[in-house]
């Protein structure tokens, strides 16, 4: 597995190191990059962020992914994506086009046992923010306008605010599990995709838009290319590499993220 030096043991086979980064939190990960050459180019390999992807994804409601997202791209990183798909679960400015793609569980505070679903038609759009009606039969005979809006919320981050007729506004928020959350006093709807309620998207008029397939997605994904890595690679002075303003701005963003997220995100485990 290795030898040792000054008491010391040096793992010389890449693939025994991958199995045990593997088990470190992506917030770990990020610091050990900077040990040595070899611990580098395994903490940026294409499979161990693929798995670190395959495992987080799992776990959380993905929103749904246009064609052209960096998170579909081949010629992305991994590791990139992971960052991505972070930054993207804390984003609160949902756009009127995502507020009609889905499906919305609406619960009432004091009744938090019953459930509606409602379904928003978007009419009048001007950058990504306008107006139009929801429909929620459960509840009224007919459609309710309603209108989104942004506002400068903490931090200077930009917030959706929904208002429907001359209710309270609601405010938007994620969920531990990234799903998108409008609340005020009163209420509170919760993102859904058309698959995960295909009765009620159906009466709604809605389920033609099917929902990022993450799973396949993942299982046809799988990094071709696994554990060659420091073998053939001209030695270097990492400090060049670390020096680099392209990096040093990864590597800020992906501490931001990390840190802002309360807990750690979960280790991927070998099954």
């Amino acid at each position: 597995m290795g030898d040792r030096v000054d008491g010391h043991l040096c793992l010389q086979d890449n693939g025994v190191l991958f199995q045990i980064l593997s088990f470190l939190s992506p917030r770990e990960l990020f610091p050990v990059s900077s040990t040595c050459k070899a611990w580098c180019q395994v903490t940026r390999s294409e499979r161990l962020w693929y798995e670190i992807c395959r495992v987080r994804w799992s776990r959380v409601w993905m929103p749904w992914a246009e064609e052209d997202s960096p998170l579909k791209d081949p010629g992305v990183a991994w590791r990139k994506r992971y960052i991505l798909a972070e930054k993207e679960a804390r984003r609160l400015d949902i756009t009127v086009q995502e507020l009609g793609r889905y499906l919305w569980r609406l619960t009432y505070n004091d009744e938090p046992e019953k459930t509606y679903f409602a379904k928003f038609k978007p009419r009048d759009i001007k950058n990504n923010l306008g107006c139009g009606v929801v429909s929620i039969p459960e509840l009224e005979a007919k459609d309710l306008s309603f209108s989104l809006d942004l506002k400068v919320g903490q931090g200077g981050t930009n917030m959706a605010v929904l208002t429907v007729e001359n209710f309270p506004p609601h405010y938007a928020a994620r969920s531990n599990e990234w799903r998108w959350v409008f609340a005020n006093s009163q209420v509170q709807l919760v993102s859904l995709h058309d698959s995960e309620a295909p009765e009620e998207a159906a009466r709604h008029g809605a389920g033609s838009s099917k929902s990022w397939d993450v799973v396949n997605f993942l299982q046809q994904s799988v990094p071709a290319i696994d554990m060659e890595l420091a073998d053939d690679v001209d030695m270097v002075d990492l400090r060049q590499s670390y020096d680099c303003p392209e990096l040093q701005k990864e590597m800020s963003l992906a501490k931001e993220l990390m840190s802002s997220s309360g807990a750690a995100p979960p280790a991927p485990r070998r099954q």
